[in-house]
C-alpha cells in the first residue's frame, strides 16, 4: 500500500480466494505508514469477479509472473491510461485464471541465484518503472476529481 500511495495508484483491488479476507482501511498502519487511509480500496471475493470489475471499466490487465516468456518490465508497455497491474500471494503467486485473463505478462528480470523476490519490492520496481513510461503524459485528475478526492481525503 505504501508503495501504492507513494508513486500515485489511488486504487487497490483485493481478491481474497484462499485467504481469509481483511479490511485494508484497518490492516496495515504500520507497516504501510498509514497510506491506506490515503487510498481507495475493492474488495473481491474471487478472481473472476475482479477480472469482470476491471474488465467493465475497460482496464488492460497485466500480470506479474517469473517466467522466461513474459516481457521484461523495462519493455513491457506500461503506458497504458487504464492500467491494472496483478501481482500474487508471495506464497502462491498469481492463479492461472488472474494468468489466462491478463492482456501481457510482465517479468522483473533476475540474475542471482534465487529467482524470487517479495511482492513489495515486485511492486516498487514496477511502479516505478510504469512512472517512468507515463513521464511528459498527462495522467493527472481534472479539477472537480482532484477536490472530491481531497475532500474524501480529509474526511478520513
Amino acid at each position: 500500500m505504501r508503495n501504492c500511495d507513494a508513486f500515485g495508484v489511488q486504487n487497490v483491488h483485493f481478491v481474497f480466494r484462499d485467504e481469509s479476507p481483511f479490511n485494508p482501511r484497518r490492516v496495515g498502519k504500520s507497516s504501510s505508514s498509514s497510506a491506506n487511509k490515503w487510498l481507495d480500496f475493492t474488495v473481491h471475493h474471487s478472481t473472476s469477479a475482479c477480472i469482470a470489475s476491471l474488465k467493465s471499466t475497460n482496464h488492460v490487465l497485466a500480470a506479474t509472473v517469473s517466467d522466461s516468456s513474459a516481457i521484461a518490465v523495462a519493455d513491457a508497455e506500461l503506458g497504458h491510461s487504464n492500467l491494472a497491474i496483478w501481482f500474487g500471494n508471495e506464497n502462491r503467486g498469481l492463479s492461472s485464471q488472474a494468468i489466462d485473463a491478463a492482456d501481457f505478462l510482465i517479468t522483473v528480470p533476475l540474475t542471482g541465484m534465487v529467482q524470487s523476490i517479495n511482492v513489495s519490492a515486485a511492486v516498487s520496481i514496477i511502479l516505478y518503472q510504469t512512472t517512468q513510461h507515463r513521464q511528459g503524459t498527462d495522467y493527472m485528475l481534472d479539477p472537480q476529481a482532484r477536490e472530491a478526492l481531497t475532500t474524501n481525503f480529509l474526511q478520513r
